[in-house]
């Protein structure tokens, strides 16, 4: 059970958002490179606490780069809010193909 209700689980790195979409119980927190992985993004980018100092890390799963989101946990669990409508973004996707088969099991008819 997490602790977090899921309204509160945005962290804004650079400005952007991120969803958390994953936050592990103690027994799953995995151990990587002096990292404490204890939860992920909705993309796959990590979230850890360094073994280290401390710092919870946001780490880019496909870069490995790291940025600092808090000096450590409290600070984090301080830092969470909860999406702003503002951060909202439009679709942009112009036009798209659709098998016209798999329409119709969609629609329940002819696609057009």
């Amino acid at each position: 059970m997490s602790i977090l209700s899921p309204s509160f689980r945005v962290v804004y790195v650079q400005a952007e958002p991120y969803t958390l979409h994953t936050i592990y119980a103690n027994d799953a927190i995995r151990a990587r490179n002096g990292l404490a992985i204890f939860a992920e993004d909705d993309c796959g980018n990590w979230i850890a606490e360094s073994e280290d100092s401390g710092e919870i890390l946001f780490i880019d799963h496909e870069t490995d780069a790291r940025n600092v989101l808090a000096r450590d946990f409290g600070a984090l669990i301080a830092s969470l809010t909860t999406l702003r409508d503002s951060d909202a973004v439009e679709p942009r996707v112009v036009s798209a193909w659709i098998d016209p088969e798999f329409m119709k099991t969609l629609k329940g008819g002819d696609p057009k």
